[in-house]
Parts: structure tokens; C-alpha cells; sequence
């Protein structure tokens, strides 16, 4: 098993998205290894016949590429990942099939509210974090509460990276944001999350109190359920607190079934099944 990892600074991402993936392959190997002769690498040679990186030093080099493009390269591929080109190449590939897994939700774009406000719903991203912790901070006590079911005083930079460093094969998380004063404001946020329970994800969801009850819940809730199917969950479910009607009723008029939680009359389970019902519009998937 992998050990946990020290992440690599949003500066990294922020210059693996605007180097050539060569350079930022060389660039990642001098960061871990500060002594190789970069300058007099050949890019079509194995790196191991030119550089001296015992096996440490190849692993700490390969989890700072996946850091650096937020993939995940399984042991099963470190065979291909030979020379520069051979990285370059298939670090290209790796890179536009998360892109296409991010952007493949009919859901996702810009929608106009009941009130005539725009919105936009999309997947979230490393770079919200400021947005998110903006986000967490203009919530009420109350509605924290509700998402977490704990009390969340003032969102730690532990919570918020929990929330927008996510793992794509377990997590799909949207966020819907608004222009404010000329820049973008996240106002809600809904995600689901793998159980370990073979076809189960479980449902989160937080709207800025503001703009509870105009219908950017539905917007979220079409964005996740439409991510849950396509990567093939066939049942959705999550906990509401029982004193919590509105959400107990959106859960119901989704087509959620609302079971009672043994031992803790202070909670309800809500339950989807993803291969029937209607969806959060109110149009058949």
C-alpha cells in the first residue's frame, strides 16, 4: 500500500497546466533529485541508463508528476514511464482522459435562477480553496451544522482541502458559483462520495443561506445524480437531520425514500435508487 504523501504546492499545479509537459517532467525530476545534469539529458533514453535515482527517489518522482497534474499513475503502467518522451507521452494521455471525466456532465454550465440571477455549476477544483473557505464562512452556524452534523466554528484549511482536493474514482463534487463584485463567489456546493458498499455513494450538500429556495439546490442535485449514474452508483443515500423538514421534503420531492435511523431518532436516512425516479428537474434521466 502507498504510503501518505506530503502534496505539492498549488504553484506546482498552477505551472504543470502552463509548461510543456517535457519541461515540466525535467522540472519535477530536478525538484527531487537536485544534483541530476538535466541539461545533458537525452529525451528519448531510459532515465535510469542516464540518472542515478534509487528506488525512493523513482517513487518520490512519480507521485510528484501525479501531484503536479492531479492523476494517478497505477504501479501496473511504471513500465511505460522509461524516458522523457515515454513520460511526456503518456502523462499527455493520463492528463486529457481526467479532463474529459471532469467535463462529461450535461448538468454542468451556465443556468438563469428563478429570480433572474446567472449561476454557474461545475466541477470543483484545487483553486477554490479561498472561495470555498468564503463560502463555509458566509454559511450560518446552523446550516454548517446541518452539512456536517457537528459544529463548525470557523472552516480549517484541513476542511477545506478535504473538500476541494478530492479523488475522482471516489468522489464527484460540484460547486455553483455567482459573480460577485466582479469576481466568482461559490454559493453551493454538493457532492457524492463512495461508501466501500459495492454501488452506494452517499450525498452531501450545503447552500449559502442566502440563496436556499432559489433552486440552485435542483441544479446541484441534477449535476450529482447525473455524475452518481455515469460512474455507475445505483443507489445514492445520506443523512438529514430529522429537524431539518426542508431538506426532508426536497430529499421526497427528488424521489429519495426516507427511512428511520435505528438507535438515533435524530436522524433520517435518505435513499435514491439511481436506476429509477425522476431527476432533480423533474425529467426522466
Amino acid at each position: 500500500m502507498r504510503e501518505p504523501r506530503r502534496k505539492l504546492t498549488t504553484f506546482m499545479l498552477e505551472t504543470a497546466a502552463d509548461l510543456d509537459l517535457r519541461r515540466f517532467v525535467v522540472r519535477t525530476l530536478q525538484r527531487i533529485a537536485p544534483n541530476v545534469p538535466v541539461s545533458s539529458l537525452d529525451a528519448a533514453v531510459p532515465l535510469r541508463n542516464q540518472v542515478d535515482l534509487d528506488s525512493i527517489d523513482w517513487l518520490n518522482f512519480v507521485h510528484a508528476l501525479e501531484d503536479g497534474l492531479g492523476i494517478e499513475i497505477p504501479p501496473s503502467d511504471y513500465g511505460v514511464l522509461s524516458s522523457v518522451d515515454a513520460l511526456s507521452t503518456y502523462l499527455s494521455k493520463r492528463r486529457g482522459a481526467r479532463i474529459a471525466r471532469i467535463e462529461h456532465h450535461a448538468a454542468v454550465g451556465m443556468h438563469r435562477v428563478a429570480d433572474g440571477r446567472t449561476v454557474t455549476i461545475r466541477p470543483i477544483r484545487p483553486d477554490d480553496a479561498e472561495r470555498v473557505a468564503h463560502f463555509l464562512d458566509a454559511a450560518s452556524a446552523e446550516s454548517r451544522y446541518s452539512r456536517f452534523h457537528q459544529w463548525v466554528t470557523s472552516p480549517s484549511a484541513t476542511l477545506v482541502h478535504f473538500l476541494t482536493d478530492i479523488d475522482l474514482d471516489r468522489c464527484q463534487a460540484f460547486v455553483c458559483s455567482a459573480a460577485a463584485d466582479a469576481a466568482e463567489a461559490i454559493v453551493g456546493e454538493a457532492r457524492c462520495v463512495a461508501t466501500g458498499k459495492p454501488g452506494v455513494c452517499e450525498l452531501g450538500i450545503l447552500i449559502e443561506d442566502d440563496w436556499q429556495h432559489s433552486g440552485i439546490a435542483g441544479l446541484l442535485m441534477e449535476a450529482v445524480i447525473q455524475a452518481a449514474r455515469q460512474h455507475g452508483y445505483r443507489t445514492m443515500e445520506g443523512l438529514v437531520l430529522a429537524q431539518n423538514t426542508p431538506m426532508l421534503r426536497f430529499a421526497r420531492a427528488l424521489g429519495f425514500d426516507l427511512k428511520r435511523v435505528p438507535d438515533d431518532p435524530r436522524t433520517v436516512r435518505i435513499v435514491l435508487d439511481l436506476g429509477a425516479g425522476r431527476s432533480a428537474s423533474g425529467r426522466s434521466p
